[in-house]
């Protein structure tokens, strides 16, 4: 997976996001494979934002992450 360097620090992230916005449909054994799977495939960059489904799809990955 090619990887961006995020501007003005040592981060880098994949040029492929994966998408967060429906994860809360989707059952805790679902959700981990989907998050590993991309973790796998050198995917680090997750848009999981706070209004996604009221905030319960940052909530279902951030279960997930630890």
């Amino acid at each position: 997976m090619n990887k961006v360097r995020i501007a003005r620090c040592d981060l880098e992230a994949s040029e492929i996001a994966l998408g967060c916005m429906r994860i809360a449909s989707l059952s805790n054994q679902d959700i981990a494979t989907l998050i590993h799977t991309a973790l796998d495939e050198g995917i680090n960059f997750f848009d999981h934002a706070d209004v996604y489904a009221g905030g319960n799809s940052e909530k279902s990955l951030l279960k997930h992450w630890t």
